[in-house]
């Protein structure tokens, strides 16, 4: 009982682990990428002209874009409530853990996460509105 009891620990200290050391790689990427600005934006996803009748907009850059913006507004009424600070959001993330003996690790005991539709203009370009889908 003694040693199931080490291993279950074992496998969600080694999990935490992994997921802290996952959530590190994909900020230190994202902060990596440069920023993009308004300009190459609309030179990717131009608004108007260029296109014939038969031909579409293009709705995707098919790449990876770091842009800085303001959270607008939802696509929906109701925005969420987050569950520590009680302010209202468009996203959340959040996970208690308990901290064991020894100096091991903390063991994640409950983690909630949710998200909206909402909008956001870039810091560069207000008038520019990206829809992000929180789903």
């Amino acid at each position: 009982l003694l040693a199931c009891g080490c291993c279950l620990a074992g496998f969600f200290a080694s999990s935490a682990l992994w997921r802290r050391a996952t959530c590190d790689a994909v900020r230190s990427y994202i902060e990596e990428l440069p920023v993009s600005r308004a300009t190459e934006i609309n030179q990717d996803l131009p608004q108007e002209g260029g296109y014939d009748c038969a031909l579409s907009r293009p709705t995707s850059t098919q790449r990876l874009l770091r842009l800085e913006a303001r959270v607008q507004r939802p696509r929906q009424q109701t925005l969420l409530t987050a569950p520590f600070t009680r302010r209202p959001c468009v996203v959340y993330s959040c996970s208690v853990s308990r901290l064991l003996h020894d100096s091991a690790h903390p063991v994640p005991s409950a983690f909630a996460t949710d998200s909206i539709d909402f909008e956001v203009s870039l810091v560069d370009a207000p008038h520019i509105e990206v829809e992000v889908r929180g789903k």
